[in-house]
């Protein structure tokens, strides 16, 4: 996994076909814990994906990070952008994404047995 941006000991990472899965969406790690971010497109921001364990104060900044980098990252690895048209989101919008996207993030952890 290639990191393609580091900023303020956040690293963010792009898997890359045929490793990887759509819909374009980066990996940010800092300090042993990661986030997943969509990238979104001209239409629609950055939005949180899975977030296993990072504190939240953390996962805004990444957020941030991956928003006002939308257009390198896609250009890198996911072709997801035309000419932008969201705005960045809040705090307040951010915090309130976060449980769901920890919720992803233990579905997608369970082991499942094989039949």
């Amino acid at each position: 996994m290639p990191t393609v941006l580091l900023i303020d000991g956040f690293a963010v990472s792009i898997r890359l076909p045929p490793r990887e899965h759509g819909p374009p969406h980066v990996h940010v790690w800092k300090g042993g814990q990661h986030v997943v971010i969509s990238l979104g497109d001209a239409h629609q921001g950055p939005a949180l994906r899975d977030v296993p364990g990072m504190n939240k104060l953390d996962v805004a900044r990444a957020l941030r990070i991956v928003e006002s980098h939308q257009e390198f990252l896609c250009s890198h690895g996911g072709g997801c952008m035309d000419k932008r048209t969201w705005s960045p989101l809040t705090d307040a919008e951010i915090f309130a994404q976060i449980p769901a996207a920890r919720a992803r993030a233990r579905r997608s952890t369970t082991v499942r047995p094989v039949w």
